[in-house]
């Protein structure tokens, strides 16, 4: 597939999720509504380069904030553990904090700040790793399929670690080696970004009893 027409997909898949999780609104769960507004936090950009091309950091760099404090929420209000729970807090102060520090004595608006974005994908594999020790340390019979936080998971599962290693080697793959090469590296952050989206969609489509 052409890299303009997989970005192209990449960039207005996440209305996908968007419109589903609107439509079920009422059908949501706490956990599930923090995600829907993490959501409607990201699109932000994606609406205003409709009318502005190029845009400020500020508003890169204000998701980044956003998703450090509501991302481990999710996770917070998904568990019924109270030392797995205790374990998310801790997550949840480190993270938010570091990121809000940074930002503080960096500034919101310089440039934006590819190392923040490797720090939440760090700890978004963290959160998902616990979920699933959870998932273990309760041992009970849960069908997963029609659980809206294990679609949530997996699609974290795929998106994190890509993003993680994306920004992590960027810089250096973008010095010294060829814009094809770099180009590819965008494509495979595309695809899991559709399919990361797709899975909140799935996730936002169940219907609970």
């Amino acid at each position: 597939m052409d890299s303009h027409i997989l970005n192209t997909i990449s960039i207005y898949s996440i209305f996908i999720p968007l419109i589903i999780g609107l439509i079920n609104y009422l059908n949501l769960e706490a956990n599930a509504r923090i995600l829907l507004l993490l959501l409607a936090f990201a699109s932000i950009p994606h609406i205003a380069t409709l009318v502005e091309k190029e845009l400020p950091t500020v508003f890169y760099n204000g998701y980044i904030l956003a998703d450090a404090i509501l991302c481990p929420l999710i996770f917070i209000k998904s568990s019924n553990v109270a030392k797995i729970k205790k374990w998310l807090l801790v997550i949840f102060v480190i993270n938010t904090g570091f990121v809000l520090i940074c930002l503080l004595f960096w500034g919101v608006s310089k440039r934006f700040y590819s190392e923040l974005v490797i720090v939440n994908s760090f700890f978004q594999m963290l959160l998902v790793t616990i979920y699933f020790y959870e998932l273990n340390y309760r041992n009970e019979y849960i069908f997963l399929k029609k659980e809206r936080m294990f679609w949530f998971c997996m699609g974290l599962l795929f998106y994190a670690p890509c993003t993680f290693f994306v920004f992590l080697f960027y810089n250096k793959i973008n010095h010294y080696y060829a814009t094809s090469s770099l180009n590819y590296l965008w494509r495979i952050h595309d695809f899991f970004n559709v399919l990361m989206y797709l899975l909140f969609g799935i996730g936002f489509f169940i219907k609970k009893k």
